[in-house]
């Protein structure tokens, strides 16, 4: 028992929690409307890659995000004309570029991996500052080409 992440364990469940309490007061639609009207069409796929970042930045890609905001994507789609496929892919690249973060599923697995504290706690900045940026660049770079292509 002494081996068991314990802070890693309970920081992952209290923020599933926060998510889940700002799905239920209604954060999901305010963002779909925001987007769906204030927005200009090109931005659309940006925003909700990014969108899909900053929630998976905080918890699970597969068990939160896209449960969360993929019933939104079809009245987005048709408010804005951009085919729903390029906004459910731009979600899911914006959310799993961000699933190394410590705080989300994908890097907490990772940290709860460690053998040591001294590891993990030199692990948490490494994922922190320098493996969520590059995977950020880089999906919007992936979403840029697919908004070309597409």
């Amino acid at each position: 028992m002494a081996l068991v992440p314990w802070g890693t364990l309970i920081m992952i469940c209290g923020v599933g929690m926060l998510i889940q309490v700002a799905i239920k007061a209604g954060t999901i639609d305010m963002l779909a409307s925001w987007v769906g009207t204030s927005l200009p069409t090109a931005i659309v796929p940006f925003a909700l890659a990014i969108i899909g970042g900053m929630m998976s930045f905080f918890s699970s890609t597969l068990g939160v995000v896209c449960p969360a905001l993929f019933p939104i994507m079809p009245s987005i789609a048709e408010s804005t004309g951009i085919d729903a496929i390029i906004l459910f892919t731009a979600t899911v690249i914006g959310a799993q570029a961000t699933a190394i973060s410590p705080f989300s599923s994908g890097g907490s697995l990772l940290l709860g991996s460690c053998s040591n504290e001294e590891e993990r706690n030199e692990m948490f900045p490494t994922l922190l500052f320098k493996a969520v940026p590059v995977c950020v660049i880089f999906s919007l770079i992936s979403v840029a080409i697919m908004m070309i292509l597409f």
